[in-house]
């Protein structure tokens, strides 16, 4: 796995360059989305937009259209049944701006032993 899944498109939107496999592990879910925001840390200055869910391999697992992601381990985390009060869920200028946060905090979650 490496970020080179993820490019940026001609109007500086983060976008996917292959699907996500259909039979993720969270664990699987949860380094993909670290992938996804190293990207957007190290290209900083071409991202203007995340890509949001379509980009977030934890929301390809656990949201299916739904409105809550039960199981989702930042849902978890957070109490919350969305990313709200993550840098991923606020606008997309906060979400430039806590990039490296949401990294960090995503990376400190995958450090946790499974429950």
């Amino acid at each position: 796995m490496s970020t080179e899944m993820f490019e940026v498109d001609g109007l500086n939107e983060l976008r996917l360059k292959q699907p996500f496999p259909e039979n993720m592990t969270t664990k699987q879910a949860l380094q993909f989305s670290i992938m996804k925001w190293e990207y957007i840390v190290e290209h900083i200055h071409e991202v203007e937009i995340t890509g949001g869910s379509k980009t977030c391999a934890l929301c390809h697992k656990f949201l299916h259209g739904k409105i809550e992601c039960f199981g989702c381990p930042v849902a978890e985390v957070t109490g919350a049944t969305t990313c709200d009060g993550t840098p991923a869920g606020m606008s997309n200028f906060k979400a430039l701006e806590l990039a490296e946060v949401e990294l960090n905090f995503l990376k400190a979650l995958a450090a946790q032993p499974p429950k």
